[in-house]
């Protein structure tokens, strides 16, 4: 790249580097090279700065004009480069900022290239010609489904949530027999909901959640805002959560082994969440101060809670075996761990780096699909729940636990242990100390501590006898 744009990649945006970060995206969800979205966000972040860093919406045609005169001058472009950084341009206005501009032309004319005969060649238009290793832009505008998400990735919404209100779109477009949703809007968004609350017999949360769908879809994706909705919606119930007792915890573990053992008593130990367990890299464990850092837990938000001292040999002894696999993997060229976000761009080599392999690395590798690189990820999530899953049974246990209930039963111990609950709210990474309050049900033995009136009776197991006359 040319010293100018070297220059320019140099300052910080301070206006809105939200911008570059949707021009970056709008790329990758086309899954188009990489060295095209470095070239297009190069050239977004030139256009900027060389505007004296005021937003592209405000500036027009005249403007894109003199900035693509100055580039093809002062670093003396070719005819196919000036192609390239006009479809830049243009893909920030037309498909990012979804603006149309009207026809630019070059006041400056391309040189001749060397080598070039000058005979029966056409002219090279700097608007239409675009050489074969940048992908053209698409002159449609992106489906529905797409802008749905891109505009959840821009927000940073979990890929769970993203496909669950993808399926809840999808649906509300086909209970209304495939209308456009501009189409519709308040009435049709309260029969949808209705139908599930009425028909489909769903609970409440997973009417919220399609709610929360429709608004997003509204609000975010299509700019119409919408009143309020009355639909039949159930009242959401106040449930309190499913509790292991000591004694039938220390059964379930007892028929677990290997890493769903190691990773259940880790859940047990310091309340993580399956995924949050199953995410943590070799740097976020110290085992100094023993601790265990979270990352992008719940809601992308950090937390350290505590390494019990019980796990820190075995935690070793499997970050051993992980060390020596990684090496393996490294002498085959392998060795890479999927990092966060442009990570990998910003730290070349990190993701070969030992801090950044998870500590229960799944067995195999996966190729990714956008970049072709061959990652080893974490252990999949349906390993531990299926093991946890048979470990209950096993035990005879009739309660319906999961994997989560070990989270609940680590709140519910500390709280019996007399543990404040600002420490445990901490701990948990609950935004709200309402949330944690519902584990104080534990301290109320049979029922908010009150002693059954029959139980003061002493009858001892003996039948009541009736009294005559």
């Amino acid at each position: 790249m040319n010293q100018s744009v070297v220059l320019a990649n140099m300052f910080v945006e301070s206006h809105s580097p939200k911008l570059l970060d949707q021009v970056r995206q709008f790329v990758r969800d086309r899954r188009w090279p990489t060295a095209i979205e470095e070239a297009y966000v190069g050239r977004a972040r030139q256009y900027i700065l060389f505007h004296g860093k005021r937003h592209p919406r405000d500036l027009g045609a005249a403007d894109v004009a003199a900035f693509l005169r100055h580039v093809a001058e002062h670093e003396q472009l070719t005819p196919s480069q000036q192609s390239r950084t006009h479809a830049a341009i243009q893909f920030l206005y037309r498909d990012v900022l979804n603006m149309l501009l009207p026809p630019i032309a070059h006041k400056s004319r391309p040189k001749q290239h060397p080598l070039s005969t000058g005979l029966g060649e056409k002219p090279v238009s700097p608007l239409l010609s675009i050489t074969p290793t940048i992908a053209p832009v698409n002159p449609t505008p992106p489906r529905l489904l797409d802008r749905v998400h891109q505009a959840m990735r821009l927000g940073h919404y979990s890929r769970r949530t993203e496909e669950a209100y993808v399926g809840w779109i999808k649906r509300y477009i086909f209970f209304h027999q495939v209308r456009n949703p501009v189409e519709m809007g308040k009435s049709e968004i309260e029969q949808f909901l209705s139908h599930l609350a009425v028909q489909g017999h769903v609970s409440a949360s997973t009417q919220n959640q399609a709610f929360s769908a429709m608004l997003f879809l509204y609000r975010k994706v299509l700019g119409i805002p919408l009143e309020h909705i009355d639909a039949l919606r159930a009242k959401c119930p106040q449930h309190l959560p499913l509790v292991l007792t000591p004694d039938e915890v220390r059964s379930v573990l007892a028929q677990l082994q290997g890493l769903p053992l190691l990773i259940s008593e880790m859940s047990y130990g310091n309340g993580m969440r399956l995924m949050e367990c199953l995410h943590v890299r070799v740097k976020d464990i110290d085992f100094q101060r023993l601790e265990v850092t979270v990352r992008d837990g719940k809601g992308e938000k950090d937390r350290v809670t505590l390494l019990p001292q019980t796990l820190v040999q075995r935690l070793s002894d499997q970050l051993a075996k992980v060390r020596a696999g990684h090496v393996c993997d490294l002498d085959d060229g392998l060795g890479r761990a999927p990092l966060p976000y442009a990570l990998a761009q910003k730290y070349v080599s990190a993701d070969r780096e030992w801090g950044w392999q998870y500590v229960f690395p799944a067995s195999t590798h996966y190729k990714d699909r956008e970049t072709g690189v061959r990652y080893r990820h974490h252990l999949h999530e349906t390993v531990i729940q299926r093991a946890f899953r048979n470990a209950v049974q096993q035990a005879v246990i009739s309660k319906p636990a999961t994997f989560h209930t070990l989270r609940h039963a680590f709140a519910t111990q500390l709280l019996a242990s007399g543990y404040d609950i600002r420490t445990i709210q901490e701990l948990l990474g609950h935004s709200s100390v309402e949330t944690t309050m519902i584990y104080t049900h534990v301290l109320n033995q049979g029922g908010r501590g009150v002693r059954s009136p029959l139980d003061q009776l002493g009858t001892s197991g003996q039948p009541i006898q009736p009294r005559i006359g």
